[in-house]
């Protein structure tokens, strides 16, 4: 059995697979700023799982060369630099593996979700954080240090991330993104993800591009076609697709990573 687990900035998701295609019903709850708190309740909630053969943990940020340990993480400060492959190896007493949150997002979209049928995909996801992944071949890119799409400059000053996320539009607007309903405001942001889709496309030069992600739900896909059409060299526009899995893209896209070893 495989048991799952994608650690947001926001909430962490668990589930489990007995047959390499199908997951449990996730279990989610809010995740803990507290590494500790984080490690007891992962251990908590799978108190009565047996015969765990292998762990796939996605988090939301970056890690070091041989992906043992957090090294960067702005929504999860305490996660960082603490030795997370090893305590889930002592938790689950099997072997474990760490990769980024989005990273996941992407090959779990390319083998189960919108992604399929495509040989290169951008990804893009907008909640908490943003992050992205490049998949070709149906695999995570090759990379020397990850994919951090959030931290391109969109303005000369401003990174993606500080200007459509989750984090950044409840900062400046003082309300929860979800909360928000001024069509204005969605105008601005899907202006903004318009110009960061078009910088993947020049980079990346994909067949798909997916939005993933809570916040992806507010854009309307047509005017970000509309604004890509005005930016774009290229005489053809890739497709742009809605992620398919959801909030659960992490967790399938963990038990892709972990069966194909």
């Amino acid at each position: 059995m495989f048991l799952l687990i994608d650690i947001g900035g926001t909430h962490t998701r668990i589930a489990t697979s007995q047959d390499n295609q199908t997951l449990s019903e996730p279990v989610i709850y809010h995740t803990p700023q507290a590494y500790l708190e984080g490690l007891n309740n992962l251990k908590s909630q799978i108190s009565n799982l047996k015969n765990i053969d292998q762990v796939c943990c996605g988090i939301a940020g970056s890690l070091n060369s041989d992906k043992s340990v957090l090294i960067q993480a702005p929504h999860l400060l305490n996660y960082v630099d603490k030795p997370l492959k090893h305590n889930l190896e002592e938790i689950f007493r099997c072997g474990a593996v760490l990769e980024n949150d989005a990273a996941l997002g992407g090959l779990g979209e390319a083998h189960f979700g919108s992604g399929r049928g495509y040989n290169i995909i951008g990804f893009l996801t907008i909640g908490t954080g943003v992050g992205g992944v490049r998949i070709v071949d149906r695999q995570i890119d090759h990379n020397s240090l990850g994919f951090e799409p959030g931290k391109m400059i969109v303005d000369g000053v401003h990174t993606l991330e500080d200007l459509v996320s989750g984090w950044a539009l409840e900062k400046k607007y003082g309300i929860k993104s979800g909360d928000i309903f001024d069509p204005e405001v969605w105008t601005e942001v899907t202006r903004v993800v318009s110009i960061g889709i078009n910088n993947l496309i020049v980079e990346w030069s994909p067949e798909l591009i997916i939005l993933g992600g809570s916040l992806s739900q507010k854009l309307d896909l047509s005017q970000i076609n509309l604004q890509l059409k005005k930016l774009q060299p290229f005489p053809k526009l890739p497709a742009l697709k809605r992620a398919q899995l959801g909030q659960a893209s992490t967790l399938y896209g963990g038990l892709e990573y972990i069966s194909s070893e």
